[in-house]
């Protein structure tokens, strides 16, 4: 069975100017918290009792450098992580950059609500998109990885948007609720997949390394405990 630890990049420049579309910005740097989120989090899995038998990271400079901290500090080889380009974050095309309200205007926000799945901006990607980038990905590098007979445990460093796109394609939700998930820069986010669409979803959004007094409620097998709740 496959573990997929999916882990969004650390803090970065875009992430503290939200008055300012992102989308891609692959050539965003950490902020000095950042760092030591990803620090954070490669000395938690430097004490876990798993074994990461694969990591890969988008090749953004905000979530390259989220894994190489985190791998640096969990004594895990960096050389052997798989960077694509086909992890990177939703584009957002001729928008990046540009004010937020400035874009967003009562009219464009009627107009992307009534179909956010389709809905992209000029020269950028769309949710669907997006979806099927991350599984093709996924189906690539990841899916001829599982085996019936023993754990394989992955994670993967990359983007908000795109996981939260990847989540909608792998619980068949709707498209609308795709935003409302919340997930927190260095958060991980587990599934397991056994085979022919058998998925199951463990817990979402644990940033237990950064704050134990915020982190969500869930039974986490990376500190030891066992799932008992699946799909």
């Amino acid at each position: 069975m496959l573990h997929l630890y999916f882990v969004r990049h650390a803090e970065s420049l875009s992430n503290v100017n939200h008055h300012l579309i992102g989308g891609r910005s692959n050539h965003t740097p950490l902020t000095e918290k950042g760092i030591q989120q990803a620090k954070k989090l490669g000395e938690r899995l430097a004490t876990t009792a798993v074994k990461l038998d694969v990591v890969a990271a988008s090749s953004a400079v905000r979530a390259y450098d989220t894994a190489k901290i985190m791998c640096e500090r969990a004594n895990l080889d960096f050389d052997q992580v798989l960077v694509s380009d086909e992890l990177q974050e939703l584009s957002q095309g001729d928008w990046e950059g540009k004010v937020r309200k400035e874009i967003y205007t009562p009219q464009m926000l009627s107009q992307i609500n009534s179909n956010n799945w389709l809905h992209k901006a000029p020269n950028g990607e769309s949710q669907k998109e997006v979806e099927e980038r991350m599984f093709g990905w996924m189906e690539k590098h990841v899916f001829p990885l599982n085996d019936p007979d023993q754990a394989v445990h992955c994670a993967i460093v990359t983007h908000g948007n795109a996981i939260r796109c990847l989540f909608r394609k792998i619980m068949n939700s709707t498209p609308s609720m795709t935003h409302r998930i919340k997930l927190d820069n260095t958060s991980i986010t587990k599934f397991r997949y056994a085979g022919d669409k058998d998925w199951y979803l463990d817990y979402v959004n644990d940033h237990e390394h950064l704050d134990k007094s915020t982190s969500p409620l869930h039974v986490d097998d990376l500190n030891k405990k066992h799932l008992q709740n699946g799909r």
